[in-house]
C-alpha cells in the first residue's frame, strides 16, 4: 500500500505567498479529508462565500462559526441545521435560540 505523506507545512506556506489559483475551499477540503480540522480552518476563514464557508464550517464541526455565518446570511434554515447538530451544547443551542429570535 502506497502511503501518501502530507506536507501541512509546505501547503500553508504556499497558499500564504499568493492565493492558490484553485481558492481555499479544495484546501478547506483536502484538511478535512484527512483530519486535520485545525490547519482546514486557516483555509476555511479565508474563504470568501458565505455560503460554502457555511457548509465546511459545518462539516469541520465548528458550530458556532458555521451559526455566525448563518446569521450573516440571516439564513434561518442554516441556523436551524446549526442548532439540530449541536442541541447537546446547550449554551450554544441557546446563542443559536437568540439569533433566530433576532431575524
Amino acid at each position: 500500500m502506497i502511503r501518501f505523506i502530507y506536507r501541512w507545512d509546505l501547503l500553508h506556506k504556499l497558499s500564504t505567498e499568493r492565493k492558490p489559483p484553485i481558492g481555499y475551499l479544495p484546501l478547506a477540503r483536502l484538511c478535512l479529508k484527512h483530519k486535520q480540522t485545525n490547519e482546514a480552518i486557516v483555509y476555511i476563514d479565508k474563504i470568501s462565500s458565505l455560503e460554502d464557508k457555511f457548509d465546511v464550517l459545518l462539516e469541520a464541526a465548528s458550530y458556532k462559526k458555521a451559526a455566525d455565518v448563518a446569521y450573516k446570511l440571516k439564513d434561518e434554515q442554516r441556523l436551524e441545521a446549526v442548532g439540530r447538530v449541536c442541541q447537546s451544547d446547550t449554551q450554544l443551542f441557546g446563542t443559536i435560540q437568540e439569533m433566530l429570535s433576532k431575524l
